[in-house]
């Protein structure tokens, strides 16, 4: 199992434990679930019926309707820094127990996110993301500039 479904899976179980403590979590998650369900089930029939073109045109169908469908409910960052620190850490200690039950290290995983070429970008695009998103300074992300003027 690659590094990054080890943490999604333990991100995601963490999360299913501490779900039934807290109700936005527990709403989230649901209609997370039903959305995942819908797109996924759109996705694969328009691949059966279309081939690969159709994952694209299932997809989107499967997205829109999964959207329509859904009632409103927080994301999970935004659940996160609604808890207070005592919650924050038995989603974390839930998060730890669920590495443990599967037999995952997390500091090898940490040690094989930090040793993967694409980390170092990643990391930094979320700093430069979250600064951007705290600032409202109106400043847009560092992109490669094309000179118009060179033939």
């Amino acid at each position: 199992m690659s590094a990054a479904v080890q943490v999604t899976v333990v991100v995601f179980k963490g999360l299913l434990n501490v779900a039934g403590k807290n109700d936005d979590l527990k709403v989230t998650v649901t209609e997370v679930l039903k959305g995942t369900a819908v797109t996924a089930a759109a996705t694969l029939c328009g691949g059966l019926i279309l081939g690969p073109p159709g994952l694209a045109v299932g997809g989107m169908i499967g997205g829109t309707v999964a959207y329509a469908m859904s009632k409103p409910y927080k994301p999970v960052g935004q659940i996160l820094n609604e808890m207070n620190e005592r919650q924050r850490q038995q989603l974390v200690e839930a998060a730890v127990s669920e590495a443990k039950k599967l037999g995952i290290d997390l500091s090898a995983v940490a040690v094989d996110i930090l040793d993967s070429t694409v980390a170092p970008d990643l990391i930094v695009q979320i700093i430069l993301r979250a600064l951007y998103l705290r600032s409202n300074a109106g400043w847009d992300f560092p992109h490669q500039q094309v000179d118009e003027t060179d033939p």
